[in-house]
């Protein structure tokens, strides 16, 4: 973080440094590279903790998370595919993992409502069906 001081007076503001992703360069072993660009962004801070402070209490809880995942996306490519086309569970969570990764603001809102299901409508047929997927399904395909 940096300290940026006005030169009109008014006083001291601090401000983010970040990269975010500016274009995609290629896809190498099903992973997307991207050129990334440093931005300043001017930070108003809601927390009432120090980034210390939360990075003490909840880092170890959430790189156990992050492995999780990680090891389940693993899994998931040791796998044999039932058909071409990618189901739309996984298809749902490397767009949350996009999603994690843009360094835009309301990532846990965007995450959230990508994997909501916000129709209203009741299925014709439960048959089959153990309870919610988790992801919404798109009209056109994804396998289930």
């Amino acid at each position: 973080m940096q300290g940026i001081h006005s030169p009109q007076g008014g006083g001291f503001a601090m401000a983010l440094v970040v990269k975010r992703p500016i274009a995609k360069v290629a896809t190498e072993n099903n992973r997307t590279l991207f050129k990334w660009e440093s931005v300043v962004a001017e930070q108003t801070y809601s927390c009432p903790q120090t980034r210390e402070q939360v990075l003490n209490m909840y880092f170890m809880e959430h790189r156990a998370k992050l492995l999780d995942v990680a090891a389940f996306l693993d899994r998931l490519d040791r796998a044999k595919p039932t058909s071409d086309s990618m189901d739309f569970r996984e298809a749902a969570l490397k767009k949350a993992v996009s999603i994690l990764l843009d360094c835009e603001v309301h990532r846990a809102k965007r995450i959230l409502e990508l994997l909501s299901d916000c129709t209203t409508e009741i299925p014709q047929s439960a048959h089959g069906m153990k309870g919610a997927s988790g992801a919404v399904r798109s009209e056109t395909g994804g396998a289930a």
